[in-house]
């Protein structure tokens, strides 16, 4: 499993013995929405044939935000999406 203690541990999760799934981190649990979010400064984009980007997730087993750091939370959770990229 791969996670982040923001998303509550676990996003996705990748199935044993199914040689498709090597190399990857699996799909999203089925309580989780995941999107790829263009970032031009860095020239990903989400939109190309290669798609790169930042990945961001949604859903109730994400957290509300960091205790008593609401400018944190702003920097990433935008339009209910945790940005999983916006670390300093």
């Amino acid at each position: 499993m791969s996670g982040l203690t923001e998303t509550c541990g676990a996003s996705f999760v990748s199935v044993p013995d199914v040689m498709s799934m090597v190399g990857t981190v699996g799909v999203p649990l089925p309580n989780i929405e995941v999107c790829l979010q263009s970032v031009p400064e860095l020239g990903y984009d989400a939109l190309s044939e290669t798609a790169r980007g930042e990945v961001c997730i949604r859903g109730k087993s994400v957290f509300v935000g960091y205790h008593k750091r609401d400018d944190l939370t702003e920097e990433v959770k935008l339009g209910g999406w945790f940005h999983t990229g916006r670390y300093q």
